[in-house]
């Protein structure tokens, strides 16, 4: 039976070797690796502060209940800024960045005391973007949707559904390392159906994956790669018993 331990040392010496290797067939001195990067941001809508921004007074409903003749559709739109440039890994490679691409967004409900479904069932919840601090609602471009949030349901998530052309609409953005997202819809508060008072508040955390591609120079690489000596293999055998002592391979240089 063959045994082959490779130290700390020796993976990131292998690692600088398989680089150096790209280096010389190519001659170009540099290489483009992908690094995947996946970033998390909360959405939150209040329902007692979205009533109040459409003028819906429930303190003068009967009984508190929403009355039977009362029927209004009330639009939601809550959104937040996006930034890349404070992940770790964008700061120390910004400038050798090629592109970002999406790989999936997806969300998960982290907490939802509404006692209404929001928006109401067989609606969905818009996801849209646009430029870092942009105020103009029409700068924001749909990116996808999300279905309805159940009353009193939380600890759930699924993908983004993504629009047809959803992607493209946010991968420019995304080469920008910072945007906006914002998630809306439209509450029906319909007194004949439902005389539930809308109340509680939803928070969505939506996390986005993406592949960053970045060209890097052997100048680029941690020093501990850059003067890593050549990799030492050792390999033990075992057979009867008999064990054959490890062994150093050292590569030929070009």
């Amino acid at each position: 039976m063959r045994t082959l331990k490779l130290s700390k040392n020796t993976i990131t010496s292998m690692l600088y070797v398989f680089f150096m290797t790209g280096v010389l067939l190519f001659g170009t001195g540099c290489g483009v690796f992908d690094v995947d990067i996946v970033e998390t941001f909360e959405l939150s809508v209040d329902m007692d502060d979205l009533l109040k921004k459409s003028n819906i007074n429930t303190a003068q409903f009967p009984g508190g209940k929403v009355p039977s003749q009362f029927n209004a559709e009330v639009p939601f739109w809550f959104s937040k800024q996006f930034d890349l440039r404070d992940n770790p890994k964008v700061k120390d490679y910004q400038s050798k960045i090629v592109n970002i691409r999406v790989n999936q967004i997806s969300y998960e409900v982290v907490k939802n005391t509404v006692n209404v479904a929001l928006p109401n069932k067989g609606r969905s919840f818009n996801i849209f973007a646009a430029p870092h601090q942009a105020t103009d609602i029409n700068a924001f471009k749909r990116i996808g949707f999300v279905g309805s949030i159940p009353a009193m349901t939380s600890n759930f998530g699924s993908d983004l559904i993504f629009a047809p052309t959803g992607r493209e609409a946010i991968e420019p953005l995304l080469d920008a390392l910072s945007f906006s997202v914002a998630a809306s819809g439209t509450l029906n508060i319909n007194g004949a159906t439902n005389p539930v008072v809308p109340k509680g508040t939803l928070t969505l955390r939506l996390k986005i994956d993406v592949s960053v591609s970045l060209q890097l120079y052997l100048s680029d690489l941690p020093k501990a790669s850059r003067d890593a000596q050549t990799p030492t293999t050792s390999t033990t055998t075992s057979t009867n018993n008999t064990t054959t002592p490890a062994t150093s391979t050292t590569p030929s240089s070009m």
